[in-house]
């Protein structure tokens, strides 16, 4: 997994009106009214002894899609990051390298740090009622993008899976390489080839293919050992099967961007279908009377509208038309997560 450095211009905090500008508009977003003379010399005063902390400051950090209001500090050889909201530091400034991780959700933004001894780690962002300084603690060789709260890891040369809240491996270190955990599924390098497992270190995909990429609705791309050139690349189901589309656009990933389930009306009866983001139609109008939410490969689907189960994407029934709607339409237990869905049978056991 590729990792980005922030490598971002920096700026002396002397008299940079621009830097100061912004950070101005920043507290306002903060919750700060600076209508009044006195709040507004307040500002610059409290913004000057704030500069005191750091030599160098860049614009706010723009993280992968996401326009931040934070911003890196530098002091001597050392990095930390600055948020202009509240004009305090949420990590400290001691630390050699830090690079930004997105973890979704409402997590926002966390940041592998890099110590003197050279081990990453996680620092929390400072707050006065929480005495916990670190998500995970200086001792990884490297970090992977978490999946709620897992992180995959790399401890004493080993890939394993920890978990940051209890502080304890999930997975003991074993492997040697790894990417992140995509639909439930972890790809993971053991003898030199590539395969993957599950949360419970289940093997779900034999390790015999010489790349894979992370699952991605429902599938992923891998290549398996071939003196035959580009003949050994395949594309993977969860279940570690071959997969071969009868609709030939699905093999191109732009195909699958902007999924969306749409209502119809055919003889007064409502149907779902489903089209992706050029508007093309991949499931049709007049069949389904209801479809959920397109997730891990597949979509909770009924015919009749009141025997309900699940289907891919080109319509192969997946799990059964046995079970009764759950809650209400675009419930979350229709959803598939992490490779499990909860729903009932239809005599409530």
């Amino acid at each position: 997994m590729s990792k980005n450095i922030l490598n971002v211009p920096m700026y002396s905090v002397r008299g940079n009106q621009e830097i100061i500008d912004e950070i101005k508009d920043e507290y306002i977003k903060g919750g700060h009214n600076l209508c009044f003379v006195q709040p507004r010399e307040k500002f610059y005063k409290d913004l000057g002894k704030k500069f005191e902390e750091f030599d160098l400051i860049s614009h706010a950090l723009v993280i992968g899609k996401r326009q931040t209001l934070m911003h890196l500090v530098q002091k001597g050889t050392r990095f930390g990051i600055f948020a202009g909201t509240d004009l305090s530091i949420h990590r400290p400034i001691e630390y050699l390298q830090l690079i930004p991780m997105d973890v979704g959700g409402n997590n926002g933004i966390e940041f592998m740090a890099l110590n003197d001894n050279f081990k990453w780690g996680i620092p929390k962002k400072r707050v006065f009622w929480d005495k916990e300084k670190e998500i995970l603690p200086f001792i990884f060789d490297d970090i992977n993008t978490p999946t709620e709260e897992i992180y995959p890891v790399k401890y004493e040369g080993k890939w394993g899976l920890y978990y940051s809240r209890k502080k304890v491996f999930v997975i003991e270190p074993q492997y040697e390489d790894a990417s992140v955990i995509r639909e439930g599924l972890w790809a993971v390098k053991k003898g030199g080839k590539w395969g993957f497992v599950d949360l419970f270190n289940r093997c779900r995909i034999p390790f015999e293919y010489e790349s894979v990429s992370d699952f991605s609705h429902g599938y992923a791309h891998a290549v398996a050992f071939s003196f035959m050139g580009n003949d050994g690349e395949v594309l993977l189901n969860h279940q570690g099967k071959s997969v071969h589309f009868k609709n030939v656009k699905l093999y191109n990933d732009q195909y699958w961007q902007g999924l969306e389930i749409k209502k119809s009306f055919v003889n007064h009866e409502e149907y779902s279908y489903l089209v992706n983001g050029n508007n093309d139609i991949i499931i049709p109008k007049d069949k389904y009377r209801y479809l959920g939410r397109f997730s891990e490969g597949l979509i909770a689907a009924s015919i009749d509208g009141d025997k309900f189960g699940f289907i891919d994407i080109e319509e192969n029934i997946i799990i059964p038309f046995m079970y009764k709607k759950e809650r209400w339409a675009d419930s979350w237990c229709n959803v598939f997560r992490h490779d499990l869905v909860t729903t009932s049978v239809r005599d409530k056991k």
